[in-house]
C-alpha cells in the first residue's frame, strides 16, 4: 500500500454500505502521512463518531489538521458538508445576478440539494475536485457516501445531471409560459410531483417553475463538472480501493463492483476485506485437553464443539473469497483485516489498525 500512496494523487475508497469505508479510508490517511505525505481525507460519516475522535468539527467542513499527530507528513481531515459545497457550487455557477439569492430560498432546491438521489454523490466529487486542483496535498483520500450498491456512487453523478438537462428545463418553463392550469393538472397526476408537493407545501407549482427558471444557464457548469470529475476519477493519477467485508453478498457485490470498474476504465489498486477472522480465532490450542471433572469435561468438549462450528463458518466465508480473488488481476493488493474486539476510535486506534492491515499485505 506504500507505494500506492506515493504513485497515485487520489485515492477513492468505495464499497457498499456498512462494510467500515470510513474508518479504513481514515487509517489510510494515517499511514500515508506516517510515510511523509501530506494527506487529506474526505470523509462521510453519519454517526460524527470517527469525525470527532480526529478533532473534526460537525458545523465545518473546512479542511482540519489532526491534532495529537506526530508524523512526517501531515494529517488533515473534512467532514463533507453536503448541502454548503452544493450552495457553493451554485453560487460559482450562477451567470446572472440575484439567483443565488432566488435558488437558496427556493424550498424545492432546499430539498433537492439534500435528499436528491445522486447530489450527496455529486458534492463528494466536487469537494474532491476542488481539494485536488488547490494543489495543497500529496494525497487526497475519499471515504464514498453510503450507498447500497458501491456502483451507485459511479452513476449517482450522471443522474444528476440528466435532471439539469436543457431540454427539460425549457420543458418546464414553457409549460409554465404556456399553461399553469394545464401544467398543474398534470403534476397532480404524477406521483412523484405529489411527494414533492408535500415536501415544498401547497404551491409547489410556483416552487417548481422558480427552480427551474432559476438554474437556467447553470445546467452547462454541471454537465462540465461531471466531465471533468469523471476524466479525473478515470485519469492515471486516480486509483480505487474496494472494501468489503467477510460477507457471501457483501463479496459478491464487491465482484459485480470490480467488473463495473473495469468496464468503466476506472482503476482497482487494493482490496481490503474488512471484518475477517476475528483476532481471537486461532488454529490449536483447543482440542486434546482432558479435565478430571466429568462436569468441567462435558462443558469444556461443548465449547470446542462452538468454536469448530465457528471456524466451519469462517471457511466457508474464506473459500466465497479464495474464488473471488482468483478473478482479479494479480497486481492488485488484497488486504484482510481481522474483526476487532474493540471499537476503533482516536488515532492510537487507527495507527493500530493501519499497523495490522498492512501487516497483511501479501496474504493473497
Amino acid at each position: 500500500m506504500d507505494e500506492l500512496f506515493k504513485k497515485y494523487k487520489v485515492l477513492v475508497c468505495a464499497g457498499s454500505g456498512g462494510v467500515g469505508k470510513t474508518t479504513l479510508a481514515a487509517s489510510l490517511g494515517v499511514r500515508a502521512a506516517q510515510s511523509g505525505l501530506n494527506v487529506l481525507v474526505l470523509t462521510i460519516d453519519p454517526s460524527l463518531r470517527l469525525a470527532n475522535s480526529l478533532g473534526l468539527s460537525r458545523d465545518s467542513d473546512e479542511d482540519t489538521f489532526v491534532p495529537g499527530q506526530n508524523y512526517s507528513g501531515k494529517l488533515y481531515g473534512a467532514l463533507l458538508n453536503s448541502k454548503k459545497t452544493f450552495d457553493e457550487f451554485v453560487k460559482e455557477s450562477a451567470t446572472k445576478p440575484g439567483v443565488y439569492e432566488r435558488v437558496m430560498k427556493n424550498r424545492l432546491y432546499i430539498q433537492l440539494s439534500t435528499k436528491l438521489s445522486g447530489s450527496q454523490e455529486f458534492t463528494a466529487l466536487q469537494r474532491l475536485y476542488k481539494s485536488v486542483e488547490s494543489g495543497k496535498y500529496d494525497l487526497v483520500i475519499l471515504d464514498t457516501p453510503p450507498t447500497k450498491h458501491a456502483v451507485d456512487f459511479l452513476r449517482a453523478p450522471q443522474k444528476l445531471y440528466s435532471l439539469f438537462q436543457d431540454s427539460i428545463i425549457r420543458w418546464f418553463i414553457n409549460a409554465n409560459e404556456q399553461s399553469k392550469s394545464v401544467f398543474s393538472i398534470f403534476a397532480a397526476k404524477v406521483q412523484t410531483f405529489n411527494i414533492l408537493k408535500k415536501v415544498t407545501g401547497s404551491d409547489f407549482i410556483i416552487h417548481l417553475v422558480d427552480f427551474f427558471e432559476a438554474v437556467q444557464g447553470w445546467q452547462e457548469k454541471v454537465r462540465d463538472r461531471t466531465i471533468e470529475v469523471q476524466r479525473l476519477l478515470a485519469g492515471p493519477d486516480t486509483s480505487f480501493v474496494l472494501i468489503s467485508s467477510f460477507d457471501v453478498n457483501k463479496i459478491d457485490e464487491a465482484d459485480y463492483f470490480y467488473r463495473e470498474l473495469k468496464k468503466g476504465g476506472y482503476r482497482l489498486s487494493a482490496i481490503i476485506l474488512n471484518r475477517a477472522l476475528p483476532m481471537w480465532l486461532t488454529d490449536g490450542g483447543v482440542k486434546g485437553n482432558k479435565l478430571v471433572n466429568q462436569e468441567l469435561q462435558e462443558n469444556y468438549d461443548k465449547l470446542v464443539s462452538y468454536y469448530e462450528v465457528i471456524c466451519e463458518f469462517y471457511e466457508r466465508r474464506k473459500l466465497a473469497f479464495n474464488d473471488f480473488k482468483k478473478t482479479i488481476d494479480e497486481e492488485i493488493v488484497v488486504l484482510q483485516v481481522p474483526d476487532f474486539n474493540q471499537d476503533i476510535c482516536g488515532l492510537p486506534d487507527l495507527e493500530n489498525l493501519s499497523d495490522v492491515a498492512m501487516g497483511r499485505a501479501g496474504d493473497k
